[in-house]
């Protein structure tokens, strides 16, 4: 486990779990964290096969349908993905992950209502979730409700408490429609832009919390020029 969550060595860590099931091959929880393993690796059909494993061996633990069903949406088996989170949920109701993970599973199906209904109860059981605002947003996007989407990635940007990249972003945004109006259509396409190459970046260098943020900024700016239309 430490090499997965504190060193990111995976290989090794599923060396280590190879090893602990080749010991004792009756332990749920040695599947489960292989197949998070393998989820780190972008191998989720093995990481399916594990937690189908530690299912047979313990039907009762919410998280193996959890993490099943996160890899499940991986693969765009959206139907079975949201079979199995439902089922998690079923078992646990009480964790704001996995009304988040089923909310972006109703995304992906583009079924916006079911998904906002899944992102608010994130929220009532975690205030401070920021993918929960992220989805929130997203979700009332699609469905052109622009002021509430604007509020919903709002308290998501408020959530990320040290991102110094949204202070100065929103000053430089800011700035320009007070000050030069005339030029402000064609910098938010531009800035558009900017953070979609940013995000681009990012990601290709394994950033993938500031790109997320960047793709957060877009969309929020995508929404501004859509109420001014």
């Amino acid at each position: 486990i430490i090499y997965n969550d504190k060193l990111h060595n995976h290989e090794e860590a599923l060396n280590y779990f190879n090893k602990a099931i080749n010991l004792d091959d009756s332990n749920a929880s040695f599947y489960t964290n292989r197949g998070i393993t393998y989820q780190w690796l972008n191998n989720n059909s093995e990481a399916i096969n594990n937690f189908d494993k530690s299912i047979k061996l313990d039907s009762k633990n919410s998280y193996n349908y959890y993490y099943k069903g996160v890899s499940l949406l991986n693969e765009n088996d959206i139907d079975t993905a949201i079979e199995n989170l439902e089922k998690a949920i079923k078992l646990n109701n009480n964790d704001a992950t996995f009304y988040v993970s089923l909310g972006n599973a109703y995304i992906k199906k583009s079924n916006f209502d079911e998904a906002l209904n899944s992102f608010n109860t994130a929220i009532k059981l975690d205030e401070k979730s920021i993918n929960a605002f992220i989805g929130k947003g997203s979700s009332l996007y699609e469905k052109k409700q622009y002021d509430e989407a604007l509020k919903a990635f709002d308290s998501a940007l408020d959530l990320d408490e040290n991102n110094e990249y949204n202070s100065k972003m929103h000053s430089f945004i800011d700035w320009s429609a007070k000050d030069k109006p005339q030029e402000w259509a064609g910098l938010r396409a531009v800035t558009v832009m900017s953070l979609e190459a940013a995000a681009d970046i990012a990601n290709a260098f394994g950033d993938y919390e500031f790109s997320k943020k960047c793709i957060l900024k877009k969309i929020k700016l995508q929404i501004t020029m859509l109420m001014g239309q």
